[in-house]
């Protein structure tokens, strides 16, 4: 039997709702509650609910969850943190200066034909992300940042610039010869300057940040690879999921996550 969308719709529509702030943080989500909503199992919302989890959107407290309510202080914390994975790759993959530079460099050109606000922009940037933290022999700083940077970081901060017309760091690496990378370490740090200037501005103000749901619903529809390029399942490891990259649109595009038990 073919995998079904099913839990990765609920994965998307809960991801909104939370988004939204739908749910207080004191709030306990457990399966049961969803089971009508949903039409899954127990043990596929459980999936869902733990994916989310791994995501950072929820936060698992033995076997119920609650919210993460995300603050500019923590997104602040989250761009700090980025900001030095940032400078060492750039570093490392200048030095590389190999097959990854130039895939970094088409990936990026690709990211020009999407507007900033479109959420195929978004992936192309987590594709980036992807490449530049692989770079060097040593791919640790990959699986550092995915446990220090959540997917929810990165979607929450890509809605707040977006709905401002902001721009993330990877638009601002160009030159007037075309995209490439800053020759030195003041040219990447006189662009982040500038960029987190942007940010700040964006998150001035306010206890907790909570998206309008009517804005987010329209271009929050993928679930985008972490930073590892890899896509976890939603349920169990016993059968493959496809997880479809775009659901509307133009011909669909899709990750097939094969796991093995």
């Amino acid at each position: 039997m073919m995998p079904t969308d099913k839990p990765l719709n609920f994965y998307l529509d809960l991801r909104r709702r939370l988004l939204a702030g739908e749910f207080a943080a004191e709030k306990r989500l457990v399966t049961k509650q969803f089971s009508a909503e949903s039409g899954l199992s127990n043990s596929a919302i459980l999936g869902v609910l733990n994916a989310l989890a791994t995501d950072g959107y929820l936060r698992k407290q033995h076997k119920s969850f609650s919210p993460v309510l995300w603050t500019p202080c923590m997104i602040e914390a989250g761009v700090d943190r980025l900001e030095i994975f940032v400078e060492i790759c750039c570093t490392r993959l200048l030095r590389e200066s190999g097959h990854r530079l130039a895939k970094f460099v088409q990936l990026a050109g690709e990211m020009n034909a999407w507007a900033f606000s479109d959420e195929r922009y978004y992936l192309k940037s987590m594709e980036c992300l992807a490449v530049l933290f692989g770079a060097g022999e040593r791919r640790t700083i990959g699986e550092v940042a995915n446990r220090l940077l959540p997917q929810a970081f990165f979607r929450i901060l890509w809605n707040l610039l977006a709905d401002a017309g902001g721009l993330l760091w990877l638009r601002e690496l160009r030159s007037a010869s075309g995209f490439c990378l800053p020759d030195g370490r003041l040219d990447l740090i006189a662009i982040w300057l500038s960029v987190r200037a942007s940010i700040t501005e964006v998150l001035l103000g306010g206890e907790e940040i909570i998206l309008d749901r009517s804005r987010i619903a329209d271009h929050n529809r993928v679930r985008e690879a972490d930073l590892r390029a890899r896509t976890l399942p939603l349920v169990h490891l016993a059968h493959p999921i496809m997880l479809p990259l775009v659901e509307t649109g133009d011909a669909a595009q899709a990750y097939v996550v094969s796991a093995s038990v």
